[in-house]
C-alpha cells in the first residue's frame, strides 16, 4: 500500500486537474473546431476559467464542466450570470450537477431552436457536440480527483414521477378489547394503509418520503406477515432496463430490480426474530423493529423544474403481536397468630393469550403466589415486632387481609397511529380492572405491666383500597410511566388503641391519652420497569414506628404521662411482578 505525503498529494491533484482540463479541452475543440481556432492561444484560459466558474456552481463532474463550457459556448462567456433562468438553474440546491448540467444544455438547446442568433451553432450542431462530450466524458469522474473514476449518464432524460406504497390484505391482524363485553378479538386494519407520492412535470420544490414507513408484521415462519406493494412511474428512461431502479436493504441481503420489473412489486417484510432464549413480554414491553431501506432512483433527469433522483426510506416491521392476560385471585381466609398456620395459598387462575394462542402462565402464578407468601412472612414478623417493642405479654393478631385480590385484565401490541404507515406506531394498552387493592384488618392484643399497672391492649388497624374499573392508552396519550402512574392507589392506615385495666394488687391504673403516632403506609398498582421497557404490577407496603401517649393514674404518685412505643419502623411487603 502506497503512502502520500501531503506534498506529494498536492502535486499529484495538481497534475492530474492539468490533465483533466486538457482532456476537457480536447473533447470541446473536435465538438467545437471553429471556435477553438478563433480563440487559439487564449484556448486554455478559456477552459480553465470556465472549470473555476463551473466549481462555484458545484459542478464537478469532467462530463458536467464540459457541458457548461458548451454552453458559453453557444450563449457566450459568463452567460449566466446576464440569463436569470440559467442563474436559477445553476444556484438552485435542490438540484445534483448531473441535473444542472443537463437542464442548462436543454434551456440552451430551445434557445437555439427557437431564436438562434448569429454566431452561434445550429441546434443540431449543438445536439450533436452533446451527443460527442458524453461519449468521451461520461466516464471520466471528479476533475482533479485521485479516487476511481465514477460515471455519470446525462444523454437523456430519466426521473420518477410517480410512486405508490400500499399494504396488501392487511385483514389478518386482530387486537384483543373488553369494550361491550367479556375479553375478545376483532379486526385492527390500519386506517391509512397506502402513501402515495406524484411529482408535477414543472415541480420546483423536492418531493420526499416520509422518514419511516410503519409495518406492523409477524417473525419468520409465521403465517402471517405483512407485504408492502410497490408501484414506480417512470415516464423519461435513460435505458428501459436500466432504470427506474428499486431497491431494498434488509438484514438478510439486497433485493434490486430495474426497468419493468420494478413497475410493480410486492416485498415481504418480517418482524425481528425473538431473542434467545425466547422468554413472554413484560406488560407494554416496545420491542424493537426490523429496519429495511427502500430506495427508488433514477438518473435524476428532467427537462425542467427540481428532479426526484432518488427516494429512500426507512421500513420499520414491528411485530404485530397482541397479548392478553387476564386472571382472578380469591382472598386468604382469616387467621390468627401464634395459635394458627397461615392458610394456605389459594391458587389463583390466569389464562395467557398471543394472537389467540394460549402461552404458559405458570410464571404469573408464581409470582403472585410469593406476593401471598410475602404477606404472611410479613404479619409474623409483625407479631414478633409487636411483643418486642412493647413488652406486652400473651401476644396475639388477628388478620384479615387481601392484596390484589378480584379479577383484571390487560391487553398491549403495537398499533398504528392516525396516518396509518406513514408515522410511527404507538404502544396499545386495554385494561380492565375490578380489584381490592389492599385490604388489611388487623387486631393485635397483650397485656401491659408498667408502673404498678396491669392492662390488656388491644391495637386495631382497618381499612381498604379498591383499583376498578375500564381503561386504555391511545396514540395521543401520555407516555407509559404516566399511564401506570394513573392506575395506582397510595393510602395511609392508622391504628386505634384501647386500654382495659385488669385488677390486681396494684392500686395504678393505665389509660390511653391522645391519638396515636404512626400507620401502615403503602402503593399498589401498576409501575414502569426500573430495570427495562414495560410496566409491572407491585405491592409496597411499610409500617411507620406506633407509639401511644399513655396516663397512668397512682394514688400515690399521682398522675403522669408516659410515651409507649407500640410498633416500631418495618417493610411488610416489597413484592413486583411482570
Amino acid at each position: 500500500m502506497w503512502l502520500l505525503s501531503s506534498e506529494q498529494a498536492t502535486r499529484l491533484t495538481a497534475l492530474q486537474h492539468r490533465r483533466d482540463l486538457e482532456r476537457i479541452g480536447a473533447a470541446l475543440a473536435a465538438a467545437f473546431p471553429d471556435v477553438h481556432a478563433r480563440l487559439d492561444v487564449r484556448w486554455a484560459a478559456f477552459i480553465e476559467h470556465g472549470a473555476e466558474r463551473a466549481a462555484v456552481y458545484g459542478l464537478m463532474h469532467v462530463l458536467c464542466v464540459a457541458r457548461f463550457l458548451a454552453t458559453w459556448v453557444a450563449c457566450g462567456a459568463d452567460f449566466e450570470s446576464r440569463q436569470t433562468w440559467a442563474a436559477a438553474i445553476l444556484t438552485d440546491g435542490g438540484r445534483g450537477q448531473g441535473a444542472k448540467a443537463y437542464q442548462l444544455c436543454v434551456q440552451v438547446l430551445e434557445q437555439l431552436r427557437s431564436a438562434h442568433q448569429p454566431g452561434q451553432p445550429t441546434a443540431e450542431a449543438f445536439a450533436e457536440a452533446l451527443r460527442a462530450l458524453d461519449a468521451q466524458l461520461a466516464g471520466a469522474g471528479t476533475l482533479a480527483s485521485l479516487l476511481p473514476r465514477e460515471r455519470i449518464r446525462l444523454g437523456a432524460a430519466c426521473d420518477v414521477d410517480a410512486v405508490e406504497l400500499r399494504l396488501v390484505e392487511p385483514t389478518w391482524r386482530q387486537h384483543y378489547t373488553a369494550q361491550g363485553g367479556p375479553w375478545r378479538r376483532e379486526g385492527c386494519a390500519p386506517k391509512a394503509d397506502r402513501i402515495t407520492l406524484l411529482h408535477a412535470p414543472v415541480a420546483e420544490a423536492a418531493v420526499a418520503w416520509p422518514a419511516q414507513v410503519t409495518l406492523l408484521s409477524r417473525p419468520p415462519g409465521r403465517e402471517a406477515a405483512a407485504r408492502l406493494r410497490v408501484r414506480v412511474k417512470a415516464e423519461h428512461r435513460c435505458d428501459a432496463p436500466l432504470h427506474p431502479l428499486l431497491q431494498c436493504l434488509e438484514p438478510a441481503g439486497t433485493r434490486a430490480l430495474r426497468g419493468d420489473l420494478a413497475g410493480d412489486t410486492t416485498l415481504t417484510l418480517y418482524a425481528q426474530p425473538p431473542a434467545e432464549p425466547a422468554g413472554p413480554l413484560h406488560i407494554g414491553e416496545e420491542d424493537s423493529p426490523q429496519i429495511s431501506t427502500l430506495t427508488v432512483s433514477s438518473c435524476g433527469l428532467r427537462s425542467r423544474g427540481v428532479p426526484v433522483g432518488e427516494l429512500s426510506t426507512r421500513l420499520a416491521a414491528y411485530d404485530a403481536a397482541q397479548h392478553l392476560i387476564a386472571w382472578r385471585r380469591e382472598p386468604m381466609p382469616a387467621w390468627q397468630l401464634p395459635q394458627e398456620p397461615p392458610p394456605p395459598v389459594v391458587a389463583m387462575r390466569c389464562r395467557r393469550e398471543v394472537d389467540g394462542e394460549i402461552v404458559d402462565a405458570s410464571p404469573w402464578v408464581a409470582g403472585f403466589q410469593s406476593l401471598d407468601e410475602q404477606l404472611q412472612g410479613g404479619m409474623a414478623r409483625l407479631l414478633t415486632a409487636w411483643e418486642r417493642e412493647s413488652g406486652v405479654s400473651e401476644g396475639r393478631l388477628s388478620i384479615d387481609a387481601g392484596l390484589l385480590v378480584g379479577s383484571a385484565g390487560i391487553t398491549w401490541g403495537w398499533a398504528e397511529r392516525r396516518l396509518g404507515i406513514a408515522e410511527p406506531p404507538y404502544m396499545r394498552l386495554e385494561g380492565l380492572f375490578d380489584l381490592v387493592a389492599c385490604r388489611l384488618a388487623l387486631r393485635f392484643t397483650g397485656t401491659l405491666v408498667r408502673a404498678g399497672s396491669r392492662s390488656r391492649l388491644t391495637l386495631t388497624s382497618e381499612g381498604s383500597a379498591k383499583l376498578a374499573g375500564a381503561w386504555s392508552r391511545g396514540p395521543d396519550d401520555a407516555a407509559m410511566f404516566m399511564v401506570a402512574a394513573q392506575h395506582q392507589v397510595v393510602f395511609r392506615q392508622t391504628f386505634e388503641l384501647a386500654v382495659q385495666p385488669v385488677a390486681d394488687m396494684g392500686l395504678a391504673t393505665l389509660g390511653s391519652s391522645g391519638p396515636l403516632r404512626g400507620a401502615i403506609t403503602g402503593a399498589v398498582g401498576l409501575e414502569q420497569r426500573p430495570d427495562g421497557p414495560g410496566l409491572r404490577w407491585f405491592v409496597r407496603l411499610h409500617l411507620e414506628p406506633v407509639v401511644a401517649l399513655l396516663r397512668i393514674r397512682d394514688p400515690l404518685l399521682g398522675t403522669q404521662l408516659v410515651q409507649q412505643p407500640l410498633l416500631p419502623a418495618q417493610p411488610l411487603v416489597d413484592w413486583s411482578h411482570a
